[in-house]
């Protein structure tokens, strides 16, 4: 009779004369590189300058959520950014020069994810066959009025992410010295520590936020299941389509008829709260069961949904 020693875990052969034990080599295979960390940007391209500042100064100022970027104007474009508990949220228009606010639909224009070290990320990414390229190297004065790069990004470029503009961003310590609200903060994860800190201070602003529970993305096709999943390997989905992608925000895939950001859920401590909050801000929009969204008239038709804790 022959066992593997692996039914004995604790005791030695000696302990059982009586068995003849087989010892088995077993190899063992490293962990897969994760090449993304998180999603750590959503930006919303709006239609002037004015509809930029008007979401940013709802969800900074009226709804609490402390700021991040606060809004700069550029040669390009203009924008500003909050905390939401693990990402950064973004307005922004490259209408620099249109100030009026409009009713004119905004749309989800971008996601950027920070990478598990930027020039390894590229790497595995080339190995695995996902083609990305630098599109952008950004530079901002430092304190001595030298323009120097605060940020590097990468741009996939096949369906189904260049529909979504994903990128891959890389920060100097300039970045968060001369455009964020941390000056203190040398690395994203300093700066995310200190946010945490002030958006726990404020107990989520007005709703309670705690943090971007999903990100959900439309998608046309089966193929677009295959090409995520070879992109977040070795993270394995949630059900059948959504991943959960280190501290940040989960990505969820759903059925569209083209590709794209559809929607952001938020998750509050309290969803009667919450509720309360939007009503008597008149921004109240669809109730549905446990979740509830934000009025999209307000917002210039993106979806922000609003669902409870899990505790």
């Amino acid at each position: 009779m022959e066992i593997s020693p692996e039914y004995f875990p604790l005791f030695s052969p000696k302990s059982y004369p009586q068995f003849k034990f087989t010892i088995k080599q077993v190899k063992v295979v490293p962990t897969k590189f994760t090449p993304i960390k998180r999603v750590d940007q959503i930006y919303c391209q709006m239609e002037s300058v004015g509809d930029a500042n008007k979401l940013y100064y709802l969800f900074s100022n009226t709804l609490g959520l402390p700021e991040t970027w606060p809004p700069i104007n550029r040669k390009t474009y203009h924008g500003g950014g909050v905390y939401t508990g693990n990402t950064w949220l973004k307005w922004i228009t490259f209408n620099t020069k249109a100030y009026e606010m409009t009713s004119k639909p905004a749309k989800y224009y971008m996601l950027s994810v920070e990478p598990n070290g930027y020039e390894r990320c590229l790497s595995e990414l080339e190995k695995r066959g996902i083609p990305v390229k630098e599109t952008g190297i950004q530079t901002t004065a430092d304190s001595s009025g030298v323009e120097r790069e605060w940020v590097r990004v990468s741009s996939f470029t096949e369906t189904p992410f260049k529909e979504v503009n994903l990128g891959i961003a890389k920060y100097a310590p300039l970045a968060f010295s001369a455009l964020t609200s941390t000056p203190e903060a040398e690395t994203l994860d300093e700066h995310y520590r200190i946010m945490r800190g002030r958006l726990d201070a404020v107990d989520g602003g007005l709703l309670g936020v705690r943090y971007v529970k999903e990100v959900e993305v439309g998608v046309k096709d089966d193929s677009s299941m295959a090409a995520w999943q070879a992109l977040l390997d070795p993270i394995k989905p949630v059900g059948e389509t959504c991943w959960r992608i280190g501290k940040g925000p989960m990505v969820r895939l759903t059925g569209d008829s083209v590709n794209r950001i559809r929607s952001l859920t938020f998750r509050v401590r309290s969803i009667r709260r919450a509720r309360m909050t939007l009503k008597a801000l008149d921004l109240l929009g669809e109730v549905r069961d446990n979740t509830l969204t934000i009025n999209p008239d307000v917002v210039n038709g993106l979806e922000f949904r609003i669902t409870k804790l899990l505790l």
